[in-house]
């Protein structure tokens, strides 16, 4: 099912103070940190680049991405990328970017078996949902979807979406922080991407997988994922990603030293195993993506 999202219209207005103190602070540090003249021009010439299309504007402002650029990054027409600015090209071909794309299809591969008349579903963080509305639900007349977020942006457009989308299971949408769940044995399956690759602290992550157990019926199915240590960590990387193209090498320097994005909390096979395990689920089941950078868990309770 294809997203109702025109992605090339504006999503927000651009605080172009904060978009200008930003740059300055990347220029200032890159100018610092490269003294050799073709390295500093080439990043200087990419953090100008950014400056130009949407995409590039919101993520010198936060550093990462929300629940809207998260969707567009997955859900792009890929056959109209050849439209877009060229760096903006190179950022969403590039290895980071794809794994993200596939571990999406892993999710609705998996959320699909779990779309059954009675079930209830939930997605948190929510973002648009992507990984629940897209689904078929053809085949059922009852079930429920929850959309937990903090962001109200994604909310609103999840909201958006789900009224374009016409769907038949019953949705209710609530504004929480996902560490501050009060809910208890409730949901079939609770699909959650995106938020531990932000957490530094293995505590917070534990505190986040908890609250997710507690939040799961007897026998419910959490599906999650994390991000893999790159090849720059030869001895805690599991990835196959094989060589680097240009696009990847493009990315790596605006990702990693342009940006410093804040999606920079790598964890192994077995640290997340340990967590989950620690949280109280059983059954864990790794799915990777066809490079392992954005591998997919599902466990139950």
């Amino acid at each position: 099912m294809q997203s109702f999202i025109n992605y090339s219209h504006k999503h927000t207005q651009i605080d172009q103070n904060i978009l200008n103190s930003n740059i300055l602070e990347c220029k200032q540090r890159l100018q610092c940190k490269y003294s050799e003249p073709d390295e500093l021009a080439l990043r200087l010439k990419l953090l100008e680049e950014l400056t130009q299309f949407d995409l590039g504007q919101f993520l010198l402002i936060n550093r990462g991405l929300n629940g809207y650029w998260t969707d567009y990054a997955i859900n792009y027409p890929r056959e109209q990328i050849d439209e877009l600015h060229e760096l903006e090209q190179c950022l969403l071909r590039s290895k980071p970017f794809y794994a993200t794309y596939e571990r999406q299809q892993i999710f609705k591969k998996i959320n699909q078996t779990k779309v059954e008349n009675g079930a209830h579903l939930a997605a948190i963080p929510c973002g648009l949902m992507s990984e629940l509305l897209d689904l078929d639900f053809s085949q059922v007349n009852e079930l429920q979807i929850t959309g937990i977020d903090l962001d109200n942006d994604s909310l609103l457009l999840s909201q958006r979406k789900y009224a374009a989308l016409n769907l038949t299971p019953k949705i209710s949408y609530l504004k929480q922080d996902a560490f501050s769940l009060t809910i208890n044995n409730h949901f079939d399956l609770i699909s959650s991407n995106g938020l531990t690759i932000y957490l530094t602290e293995d505590k917070d992550v534990l505190q986040l997988f908890t609250k997710l157990y507690e939040a799961l019926k007897i026998g419910g199915v959490l599906v999650t994922s994390f991000l893999t240590y790159p090849p720059l960590f030869p001895e805690l990387s599991e990835q196959t990603a094989g060589e680097y193209n240009d696009d990847d090498h493009v990315a790596r320097v605006v990702f990693g030293e342009i940006l410093e994005v804040s999606w920079s909390c790598f964890r192994t096979t077995e640290q997340i195993s340990g967590l989950l395990k620690q949280a109280g689920f059983n059954d864990i089941t790794i799915y990777g993506d066809s490079k392992y950078i954005f591998p997919t868990c599902v466990v139950r309770k």
